[in-house]
C-alpha cells in the first residue's frame, strides 16, 4: 500500500452479485413475458376488434376516437411528448460534448471518493482512464499502485511505481512503496536497492528503516537487519513491529534473551 496518498474510504470490497432477503439471487425479469398491464391491454384490444356493429350499422368505437376534443387532446399530447423528447435529446449532445477536462476531473473525483471508502475494483478503471489522459502525472499514477496493491495486483503495481520513478526518482514515497513491493514478492536485492535510497533521500522515516530491516533479514544479512531494526526504533520508540522483527531476527543468529527482551518490549508498545 503506497504512503502519502488520501486514505481509503471503506464500502462494499468486491463486485458480488446482489441477493435477495432469503439468499436467493434475484432473477431478471422475462422482458418477452406479458405483464398484467399487457395482457388487459391485449385482452381489450381484442375486445374491441371482435365487437360487432351495433343495429344503426356504426362501429361505437369509430365514433368515440373521431370526435373533435379527443383527436385536439391526442394532437396536443404527441406535441408537447415531441417537444420533451426534443429536449432530452438536446441535453444528451451537451453531454456528450463536455470539456474533456471537465470529465476527467468528475473521474478524478470519484476514483479519490471510491479510495477513501476502499472500494478499490470500482476505483481503478477511472484512475486507468486518467492515466491514459494525463501520462506524466505522478499523483494519478500513485493512487493506480495503491488501488492495484490492495486489489493484490502486484505486478501492476510495480510497473505504475517504476513509471513514477522514471520521473521522479528520488520520491521517497514510490521508492518504499516500491521496496515494499519487491520484499512482499521476495525480490530482495531490488528490495534493498529501492529502501536504501528511501533512507538516503528521508533519513528521518522510522518506517522506512522497518522495511529495509525485513528485506536485510530476508537476504539473511542479520547484522544489517539489527542496524535497520534499531534505527527504526530509535526513531519510534514505540515502534511494536520492528521491535517484534528485531526479535525474531536475534533468534535467527542465536541470541535468545535478546529476542525474548524485544518480544517483551512489542507487547508493551502494541
Amino acid at each position: 500500500m503506497t504512503e502519502g496518498m488520501v486514505p481509503e474510504e471503506s464500502s462494499s470490497r468486491s463486485g458480488a452479485d446482489e441477493s435477495t432477503a432469503d439468499g436467493a439471487t434475484a432473477s431478471a425479469p422475462n422482458r418477452n413475458a406479458p405483464g398484467p398491464e399487457k395482457s388487459e391491454m391485449d385482452s381489450s384490444i381484442a375486445a374491441e376488434t371482435s365487437e360487432s356493429d351495433d343495429e344503426s350499422g356504426h362501429d361505437r368505437g369509430h365514433h368515440v376516437f373521431s370526435t373533435t376534443p379527443f383527436r385536439f387532446g391526442l394532437h396536443a399530447a404527441f406535441y408537447l411528448a415531441g417537444k420533451a423528447a426534443d429536449k432530452l435529446v438536446s441535453l444528451y449532445k451537451k453531454m456528450l460534448h463536455l470539456d474533456p477536462e471537465v470529465v476527467a476531473e468528475f473521474d478524478r473525483k470519484t476514483a479519490l471518493s471510491y479510495l477513501k471508502q476502499g472500494r478499490y475494483q470500482q476505483a481503478i478503471p477511472l484512475l486507468e482512464r486518467l492515466v491514459t489522459r494525463h501520462p506524466d502525472d505522478v499523483e494519478i499514477r500513485m493512487s493506480l499502485a495503491r488501488a492495484y496493491g490492495q486489489v493484490k495486483k502486484f505486478d501492476l503495481a510495480k510497473v505504475q511505481l517504476e513509471k513514477v520513478l522514471s520521473v521522479r526518482p528520488q520520491l521517497v514515497r514510490a521508492l518504499r512503496a516500491l521496496g515494499s513491493l519487491h520484499a512482499r514478492s521476495q525480490e530482495f536485492d531490488e528490495a534493498i536497492r529501492c529502501l536504501e535510497k528511501a533512507a538516503e533521500a528521508d533519513p528521518g522515516h522510522a518506517q522506512t528503516y522497518y522495511r529495509l530491516g525485513t528485506a536485510y533479514d530476508g537476504k539473511k544479512l542479520y547484522d544489517r537487519a539489527v542496524e535497520s531494526f534499531k534505527k527504526a526504533i530509535e526513531l519510534n520508540p514505540r515502534y511494536a513491529k520492528a521491535y517484534q522483527s528485531l526479535g525474531f531476527t536475534y533468534e535467527s543468529m542465536g541470541e535468545r534473551t535478546a529476542a525474548v527482551d524485544c518480544f517483551k518490549k512489542a507487547l508493551e508498545h502494541e
